[in-house]
Protein backbone atom coordinates (compact mmCIF):
# COMPACT_ATOMS: atom_id res chain seq x y z
CA UNK A 1 0.00 0.00 0.00
CA UNK A 2 1.68 3.37 -1.30
CA UNK A 3 -0.89 5.55 0.80
CA UNK A 4 0.68 7.52 3.69
CA UNK A 5 -0.48 6.18 7.23
CA UNK A 6 0.59 6.67 10.85
CA UNK A 7 -1.51 4.27 13.03
CA UNK A 8 -1.63 4.70 17.28
CA UNK A 9 -1.97 1.54 19.19
CA UNK A 10 -2.76 1.75 22.93
CA UNK A 11 -2.68 -0.47 25.59
CA UNK A 12 -4.26 -0.08 28.90
CA UNK A 13 -4.37 3.70 28.31
CA UNK A 14 -0.37 3.76 27.05
CA UNK A 15 0.89 4.24 23.72
CA UNK A 16 1.82 0.82 22.72
CA UNK A 17 3.16 0.98 19.07
CA UNK A 18 3.33 3.60 16.23
CA UNK A 19 3.65 2.79 12.23
CA UNK A 20 4.77 5.12 9.72
CA UNK A 21 3.99 3.72 6.63
CA UNK A 22 5.71 4.93 2.77
CA UNK A 23 3.22 7.75 1.60
CA UNK A 24 2.52 8.24 -2.37
CA UNK A 25 4.39 11.26 -2.55
CA UNK A 26 6.81 12.05 -5.44
CA UNK A 27 8.81 14.60 -4.11
CA UNK A 28 10.83 15.79 -1.53
CA UNK A 29 9.28 16.43 1.68
CA UNK A 30 10.29 16.64 5.42
CA UNK A 31 8.32 16.72 8.80
CA UNK A 32 9.97 17.69 12.46
CA UNK A 33 8.81 17.82 16.28
CA UNK A 34 6.13 15.93 17.87
CA UNK A 35 5.60 14.05 20.88
CA UNK A 36 6.63 10.66 22.27
CA UNK A 37 5.58 8.53 25.21
CA UNK A 38 5.90 9.24 28.09
CA UNK A 39 4.56 12.35 26.30
CA UNK A 40 7.01 14.65 26.58
CA UNK A 41 8.46 16.94 22.97
CA UNK A 42 10.72 15.71 20.25
CA UNK A 43 13.14 17.24 18.09
CA UNK A 44 12.78 14.71 15.57
CA UNK A 45 13.78 15.77 12.01
CA UNK A 46 12.80 13.54 9.08
CA UNK A 47 13.28 13.66 5.14
CA UNK A 48 11.38 12.37 2.57
CA UNK A 49 13.05 12.04 -0.95
CA UNK A 50 10.45 10.45 -3.45
CA UNK A 51 11.05 7.25 -2.61
CA UNK A 52 11.87 6.93 1.67
CA UNK A 53 12.08 8.54 4.92
CA UNK A 54 15.21 8.89 6.42
CA UNK A 55 16.29 10.50 9.73
CA UNK A 56 17.83 13.43 9.29
CA UNK A 57 19.75 16.11 11.73
CA UNK A 58 17.38 16.99 14.69
CA UNK A 59 15.71 20.32 15.37
CA UNK A 60 17.42 22.69 18.30
CA UNK A 61 14.47 22.04 20.42
CA UNK A 62 11.70 20.10 20.50
CA UNK A 63 8.27 21.54 20.12
CA UNK A 64 5.12 20.10 18.75
CA UNK A 65 1.41 21.80 17.73
CA UNK A 66 3.98 24.18 15.44
CA UNK A 67 3.35 25.98 11.81
CA UNK A 68 5.86 25.19 9.01
CA UNK A 69 6.73 26.59 5.74
CA UNK A 70 9.59 26.40 3.22
CA UNK A 71 10.97 22.84 1.27
CA UNK A 72 13.32 20.05 2.55
CA UNK A 73 16.57 22.26 1.97
CA UNK A 74 15.13 25.76 3.18
CA UNK A 75 12.60 26.02 5.90
CA UNK A 76 11.25 27.46 9.36
CA UNK A 77 9.10 25.82 12.01
CA UNK A 78 7.21 28.74 13.74
CA UNK A 79 6.23 28.54 17.46
CA UNK A 80 4.90 25.56 18.72
CA UNK A 81 4.28 23.83 22.10
CA UNK A 82 7.30 23.15 24.56
CA UNK A 83 5.87 20.44 26.45
CA UNK A 84 6.87 21.40 29.73
CA UNK A 85 3.35 20.46 30.86
CA UNK A 86 1.37 23.77 31.86
CA UNK A 87 -1.20 24.39 29.34
CA UNK A 88 -1.13 28.06 30.15
CA UNK A 89 2.71 28.35 29.43
CA UNK A 90 3.56 26.01 27.01
CA UNK A 91 3.26 28.16 23.70
CA UNK A 92 6.72 29.75 21.94
CA UNK A 93 7.63 32.18 20.26
CA UNK A 94 10.60 30.40 18.79
CA UNK A 95 11.05 29.78 15.25
CA UNK A 96 13.55 27.06 14.06
CA UNK A 97 15.15 27.42 10.36
CA UNK A 98 16.50 24.84 8.04
CA UNK A 99 18.98 25.67 5.93
CA UNK A 100 19.70 21.64 4.04
CA UNK A 101 22.27 20.66 6.85
CA UNK A 102 21.62 22.46 10.10
CA UNK A 103 18.78 23.98 12.59
CA UNK A 104 18.88 27.36 13.46
CA UNK A 105 16.89 29.62 15.73
CA UNK A 106 18.61 32.60 15.43
CA UNK A 107 17.72 33.02 11.65
CA UNK A 108 13.85 32.90 11.93
CA UNK A 109 13.10 35.71 13.89
CA UNK A 110 10.79 35.83 17.20
CA UNK A 111 6.82 35.36 16.67
CA UNK A 112 5.18 38.73 18.63
CA UNK A 113 2.75 36.13 19.97
CA UNK A 114 3.13 32.93 21.24
CA UNK A 115 1.29 30.55 19.81
CA UNK A 116 0.63 26.66 19.39
CA UNK A 117 -1.77 24.28 17.52
CA UNK A 118 -1.77 27.46 14.99
CA UNK A 119 -1.79 27.49 10.80
CA UNK A 120 0.97 29.15 8.88
CA UNK A 121 2.74 28.67 5.47
CA UNK A 122 4.66 30.48 2.93
CA UNK A 123 8.53 30.09 2.43
CA UNK A 124 11.41 31.12 4.44
CA UNK A 125 11.42 34.13 3.15
CA UNK A 126 7.64 35.61 2.84
CA UNK A 127 5.81 33.57 5.71
CA UNK A 128 2.70 33.48 7.71
CA UNK A 129 0.78 32.34 11.14
CA UNK A 130 -2.51 32.79 12.17
CA UNK A 131 -4.72 32.02 14.95
CA UNK A 132 -3.73 29.09 17.78
CA UNK A 133 -3.32 29.29 21.34
CA UNK A 134 -1.44 32.19 22.89
CA UNK A 135 -2.15 30.63 26.10
CA UNK A 136 -3.06 27.40 25.91
CA UNK A 137 -6.06 25.82 27.50
CA UNK A 138 -8.18 26.06 24.61
CA UNK A 139 -8.35 30.08 24.75
CA UNK A 140 -7.63 31.20 20.81
CA UNK A 141 -6.91 33.93 19.08
CA UNK A 142 -7.48 35.42 15.88
CA UNK A 143 -4.54 37.60 15.44
CA UNK A 144 -1.63 36.35 12.64
CA UNK A 145 1.47 37.63 11.98
CA UNK A 146 3.66 38.07 8.48
CA UNK A 147 7.30 37.53 7.99
CA UNK A 148 9.53 39.69 5.85
CA UNK A 149 12.51 37.53 6.20
CA UNK A 150 13.66 39.95 8.77
CA UNK A 151 10.88 40.80 11.12
CA UNK A 152 7.66 39.36 12.06
CA UNK A 153 4.97 41.82 11.77
CA UNK A 154 1.25 41.89 13.36
CA UNK A 155 -1.34 41.35 10.37
CA UNK A 156 -5.04 41.42 10.04
CA UNK A 157 -6.41 38.90 12.25
CA UNK A 158 -8.82 35.62 10.87
CA UNK A 159 -12.16 35.50 10.58
CA UNK A 160 -12.76 33.26 13.75
CA UNK A 161 -10.65 32.81 16.92
CA UNK A 162 -9.56 29.28 16.15
CA UNK A 163 -6.73 26.93 16.89
CA UNK A 164 -6.19 23.00 15.70
CA UNK A 165 -6.16 24.40 12.67
CA UNK A 166 -4.39 23.55 9.33
CA UNK A 167 -3.04 26.21 6.52
CA UNK A 168 -1.04 26.52 3.98
CA UNK A 169 -0.21 28.46 0.84
CA UNK A 170 1.49 32.13 -0.38
CA UNK A 171 1.64 35.33 1.86
CA UNK A 172 -0.41 36.54 -0.76
CA UNK A 173 -2.49 33.48 -1.39
CA UNK A 174 -3.21 31.58 1.91
CA UNK A 175 -6.01 29.37 3.74
CA UNK A 176 -6.96 28.22 6.81
CA UNK A 177 -9.27 25.40 7.62
CA UNK A 178 -10.69 22.92 9.96
CA UNK A 179 -10.04 23.17 13.79
CA UNK A 180 -11.36 24.27 16.70
CA UNK A 181 -12.92 27.30 18.36
CA UNK A 182 -13.07 27.03 22.39
CA UNK A 183 -12.70 28.44 25.66
CA UNK A 184 -11.49 25.85 27.83
CA UNK A 185 -11.78 22.46 27.13
CA UNK A 186 -15.30 22.72 25.66
CA UNK A 187 -15.40 23.30 22.08
CA UNK A 188 -17.25 23.24 18.02
CA UNK A 189 -15.29 21.57 15.64
CA UNK A 190 -15.26 23.57 12.37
Amino acid sequence: NSEFKARLTYKDGTLDTWTRQIPYFTASFWASGGTAAPWGTVNYHDTFNGTVWATSTNMSTGVFGSASCGTSSDSMIMGGDGGVGDATTDARTLCQRWNGSSWSTSTGGTLNTARNFHAGGGKTSEAWVVSGAPTGGGNYTATSENWNGTTWTNSSANIIARGSCFGDGSLTEGWVTGGQKATGVSGTLL
